[in-house]
């Protein structure tokens, strides 16, 4: 009978939200995806506010800036019509009837990207990593990848790309886009 006391206590110290595991957790946002791209088992998801996934978490603050982490380093980043740009992220964003072109540095990689109807495709730290991907329709992109570790031989991979909502659209969000795709890319 002396233990439950204790254990009456416990509920409603977490029920109220003085226990050390409630006190001091934030609010949660409700987070309602709008698009979706993976690849080789990572996945980045994202609404109008966040872009969350294996290797990117990034949120949309009050003050019109993006923070988080991206590619494994904290990024902090602003949005122009032409740019995303930022610690952690200088990308050059292209965007002309259905083709959009990424080319810059995330979290010190060298990326160039470009999603077209006929093809996702680019390379990635000064091409020693390079993908090339032929669309199979619905979102999805087949092809090949490689990227050797120093000194070994090249060899390909067969790698598959598959965008969902808003990320298959033929005019995607920025900067949501641009940063879940360069997130599930290659190198893994």
């Amino acid at each position: 009978m002396h233990g439950r006391p204790c254990i009456l206590v416990e509920i409603a110290v977490l029920a109220l939200g003085c226990h050390p595991s409630v006190a001091g957790r934030s609010t949660v946002i409700p987070f309602h995806p709008t698009g979706a791209i993976a690849s080789e088992g990572l996945e980045a998801v994202f609404d109008a506010e966040h872009v969350v996934g294996s290797r990117v978490e990034m949120s949309l603050d009050s003050g019109g800036s993006w923070s988080g982490t991206l590619l494994g380093r904290p990024a902090g980043i602003e949005v122009g019509p032409d740019r995303i740009d930022g610690t952690g992220c200088h990308l050059e964003v292209r965007h002309r009837g259905d083709l959009l072109r990424l080319d810059g540095v995330v979290a010190g990689r060298n990326v160039h990207v470009t999603v077209s109807r006929s093809g996702l495709y680019g390379y990635s730290d000064g091409g020693a990593c390079a993908f090339d991907y032929m669309p199979l329709g619905g979102g999805t992109y087949r092809g090949v990848y490689a990227c050797p570790p120093s000194g070994m031989q090249l060899s390909s991979l067969r790698g598959e790309v598959r965008m969902s909502g808003a990320a298959a659209a033929q005019d995607p969000p920025i900067p949501q886009f641009a940063l879940a795709l360069v997130s599930v890319l290659p190198p893994y």
